[in-house]
């Protein structure tokens, strides 16, 4: 008797966020209140089976996030253009708890460059007192 290999249903799936997972850039398409698609580039990290990004939590993108949670993911190029067709998602607000989580797997996947920019986060607010905050974003794929 031979045994054959199963492949899970989900391989198409599989494949993609490994895909999307190896890619410095995402685009992350929200929809406007408007219908409209929104794409911006967004850097993101796997965590457990999913994605993770930290935006401004006054950016235009929260906003839209908070109002409609189906958005889609590409891998694209600095400058949006998409590398393969988008993949459907949910995205989720995360707790103000829950953005170590976002900063420990950011920092795993883009190391020193992520640092960086969280100092000059830091930096910034201080010289300007601003106090602007940021969220993270959870993204499973569908």
């Amino acid at each position: 008797m031979t045994l054959t290999p199963q492949l899970p249903a989900n391989l198409e799936l599989v494949t993609r966020y490994a895909h999307l997972a190896s890619q410095p850039h995402a685009s992350l398409i929200s929809h406007a209140s408007s219908g409209a698609q929104v794409p911006t580039v967004v850097r993101i990290a796997p965590y457990a089976g999913r994605f993770v990004a930290q935006m401004p939590i006054s950016s235009g993108k929260v906003e839209r996030i908070a109002h409609n949670r189906e958005v889609l993911l590409a891998p694209c190029e600095s400058n949006g253009k998409l590398l393969s067709d988008p993949i459907p998602a949910i995205a989720r607000l995360m707790a103000p708890e829950e953005l170590i989580v976002v900063s420990v797997a950011l920092t795993a996947k883009y190391g020193w460059w992520f640092r960086a920019l969280a100092v000059a986060y830091r930096l910034g607010r201080l010289l300007r007192l601003d106090r602007a905050r940021h969220v993270g974003v959870e993204l499973t794929l569908r």
